[in-house]
């Protein structure tokens, strides 16, 4: 049997002039546990279908030394353009944070993972949401609330009694 690696024919195809119809993938993580001094934060990763990448990375994120876990499902989405970048917003009550995204890499069958901090009113406690929305151009591709719970890891050096 002779072996064909077909790796190349797929980056080809990614980057083809045909990506209508082919549903990105975005995953969101956020860390485990968190130190009372840190700022809380999410990793947002977001790849072409075809590329691995994602299901290695959610499991090194457990693995890591700093653990993260998925907290929502895997988010799917299609482009409207090969020339317009994406947008990557998180929303809270009153805060926006927002990080552009090569589409051109997306498209050469790259993963883009972005560290987002989370606005101050995320890290006052409790369980909270935010709104994740990917934008290219005028169009809103994908809208969706992510729950958010803060778990601070608590302080074993110190006796409560």
């Amino acid at each position: 049997m002779v072996g064909f690696p077909t790796r190349h024919l797929q980056l080809w195809a990614l980057s083809s002039s045909n990506f209508h119809g082919v549903q990105f993938t975005c995953e969101v993580f956020q860390p485990l546990f968190m130190l009372p001094s840190q700022k809380s934060a999410l990793r947002i990763c977001i790849a072409h279908p075809c590329n691995r990448y994602p299901a290695d990375m959610c499991r090194r994120q457990g693995s890591s030394l700093e653990p993260f876990y998925q907290v929502a499902i895997v988010i799917k989405f299609p482009l409207e353009s090969k020339e317009d970048d994406l947008k990557l917003l998180c929303l809270s009550d009153s805060e926006k944070v927002q990080e552009t995204v090569p589409v051109r890499c997306l498209l050469n069958g790259e993963c883009n993972t972005s560290n987002f901090e989370l606005p101050s009113s995320c890290a006052e406690g409790g369980a909270k949401s935010i709104c994740l929305r990917i934008e290219q151009g005028t169009s809103t591709l994908v809208e969706q609330q992510i729950p958010i719970s803060i778990e601070v890891e608590p302080d074993y050096g110190v006796s409560h009694t």
